[in-house]
């Protein structure tokens, strides 16, 4: 499937554009993030913003219960050096 996927990557005539791209691309990419698109570009931002912070509550949940389990074990060890 991979070989017949590059063969008809390279095989296919792909359209090109024989004028090159204006300098004010990016300017206009930002006044339509700014203005016809700006309900969708910050409910992107808070979806991404959602992500991390629940990253963020996943991480520091699973570091407590790494320590937790030192704690336990240690405090396993701890007391059988004790009794021996």
């Amino acid at each position: 499937a991979g070989f017949l996927l590059v063969v008809l990557v390279l095989l296919v005539a792909w359209p090109t554009r024989p004028v090159a791209p204006d300098l004010d691309g990016p300017s206009r990419v930002g006044d339509l993030l700014l203005s016809d698109y700006m309900i969708a570009f910050e409910g992107a931002a808070f979806l991404i913003l959602a992500g991390i912070l629940g990253a963020v509550l996943l991480a520091r949940r699973e570091r407590k219960k790494q320590g937790a389990r030192r704690m336990q074990v240690t405090g396993m060890t701890s007391h059988k050096q004790e009794v021996h």
